[in-house]
């Protein structure tokens, strides 16, 4: 009995790593299952992000897909890749439904566990693309038209696109290389200082339905911004 007591007694690890904490003494009394009375262990296999995305955005994601995490603590960066991907919405207290992601790094160096860090992920690039601004691309339901300067003259061009960048936006056709495209809506007054000085950018920053930057930019979530918030964590 006193053997069969003892082996109950021996605690091991399911992983490798280093013990970072103890939340329990001798002698103290613990049950089965308590999140209380645990030991922590800081894997060897490097460090993770947990974050979450929306049900908008999810759909975008792939396992394997290139991630960068910036540590807003150093404003260092990090490289790594979407490792899983939740299909349970974990929002508790949101009517827009949100799933949990693991981001695994590819370097642990100047790492804490437990640190903020944001994250963008590339959920497409390209390579040897044809590219506009951003902001010269102005989309109608599904429709994408340019205006293109041919002959002195401005005129709206039906095209179609690829990736959509916060900065660049992939054409893959109704434009060739060499065009000039319109990045300012000609037909707006120019602001004085007794008009409003609204942004006279017609289509700036309005890529709110594709992720994703061409010419290997490295794109990101719409609105410019990725899963933000996670901690890293040892895995």
């Amino acid at each position: 009995m006193a053997q069969a007591d003892l082996a109950f007694a021996t605690l091991s690890s399911p992983i490798n790593g280093t013990v970072a904490a103890v939340a329990l003494t001798a002698g103290s009394a613990v049950t089965a299952g308590s999140s209380d009375a645990v030991v922590t262990i800081l894997g060897d296999d490097g460090y993770v992000v947990s974050s979450t995305v929306t049900l908008s955005n999810i759909g975008k994601l792939k396992i394997g897909q290139t991630a960068t995490a910036t540590l807003p603590s150093s404003g260092s960066t990090v490289t790594g890749s979407v490792s899983s991907i939740g299909v349970v919405d974990t929002a508790t207290d949101s009517s827009t439904p949100s799933y949990d992601i693991t981001i695994a790094l590819d370097d642990d160096q100047a790492l804490l566990n437990g640190a903020s860090a944001s994250v963008s992920v590339a959920v497409a690039v390209g390579d040897s693309v044809l590219t506009i601004p951003t902001s010269a691309a102005h989309r109608s339901g599904t429709d994408y038209t340019v205006d293109v300067v041919r002959d002195g003259t401005a005129s709206s061009a039906p095209v179609e696109v690829g990736a959509i960048g916060d900065e660049l936006t992939e054409i893959t056709s109704g434009l060739t290389e060499g065009d000039q495209v319109v990045l300012a809506d000609l037909s707006e007054a120019i602001p004085t200082d007794d008009s409003s000085t609204s942004s006279g950018l017609s289509g700036l920053g309005s890529s709110t339905t594709n992720g994703g930057g061409p010419s290997g930019a490295g794109g990101t979530f719409p609105g410019g911004s990725g899963p933000s918030g996670g901690a890293p964590g040892a895995r």
